[in-house]
């Protein structure tokens, strides 16, 4: 459950281990650990940085490139290259008429996902507040300072990776394919075949739906993105997804910087439901 880090930071101290660490090493679980499960907006991805590199020495950014996008020839980074800024798209957040006409109504009336979503997110000292509040210059109200340069270039696992769509859907491919593709292997069989047999299912604490979690990968309810439960991936903020389906030997990548205001988009929906249909 430490699905939030309670002291204060701002995006400097993410690149600065000696700063971050110690507010890692306070952070408290926000239940029994083993009791329910939350959502880690933001603080899954300092604790997988931190604990990648006492294990290995180096950070994660710098594997990836090196054993991960290099072997599979994918442009795809976590910490972006100053060589490439220029190709970097804008991310284009809600406008005004969509946060007044659409977010609005939803936040103070709506009865599903997002209602329940919005209404916790702005309720001061909730589980889903703090859980994205930190740090508050990449929050909910900040959502324009990942088109900053010198965010491109930070390694922040949990949201800033940059890459193109046929890049993500490559990896994925891989892991679709079992671990291995075009002579490269990612990951043993193994280890793929480990991802579906420990999904846990639970009502998410932040999300406010049911989720599925297992080795860092999502498996949403039902068959939002895919009828086969043996499918798994991460879907993103404004609609970003990246899904493996190992049962078809099927990889999806979705990329789009107009955000969706919703949850989960129905873009990104709709587009795996006409995929399958192709099947």
């Amino acid at each position: 459950g430490l699905c939030a880090i309670e002291q204060t930071l701002v995006l400097s101290d993410f690149e600065d281990r000696a700063l971050l660490v110690p507010a890692l090493e306070a952070a408290q679980p926000l239940w029994d650990p083993g009791t329910s499960q939350g959502y880690h907006g933001i603080s899954y991805g300092p604790f997988v940085s931190e604990l990648f590199w006492r294990i290995t020495g180096e950070s994660l950014g710098t594997f990836f490139a090196r054993e991960v996008a290099g072997p599979l020839g994918v442009d795809f980074h976590i910490g972006l290259p100053e060589e490439h800024e220029e190709r970097v798209a804008t991310i284009i957040t809600a406008s005004m008429t969509q946060r007044l006409f659409k977010v609005l109504p939803t936040l103070i009336r709506g009865a599903g996902w997002d209602g329940r979503l919005f209404r916790a997110a702005v309720t001061k000292g909730s589980l889903t507040s703090r859980a994205f509040a930190n740090p508050a210059d990449l929050g909910i109200h900040h959502i324009d300072n990942f088109n900053l340069p010198s965010v491109h270039r930070m390694e922040l696992v949990w949201a800033g990776g940059i890459g193109t769509a046929s890049a993500l859907a490559r990896v994925y491919a891989a892991l679709a394919a079992g671990g291995t593709l075009d002579g490269v292997q990612l990951v043993r069989p193994e280890t793929v075949a480990a991802v579906h047999p420990r999904l846990s299912w639970q009502q998410d604490e932040i999300l406010h739906k049911t989720m599925g979690f297992s080795l860092g990968f999502v498996k949403e309810e039902g068959d939002l993105f895919s009828p086969n439960p043996e499918a798994f991936g991460h879907p993103g903020a404004g609609g970003v997804l990246g899904l493996a389906d190992p049962k078809e030997n099927l990889a999806i990548g979705y990329m789009m910087n107009r955000m969706d205001w919703r949850l989960r988009s129905p873009r990104a929906i709709e587009l795996c439901k006409a995929v399958y249909s192709c099947l």
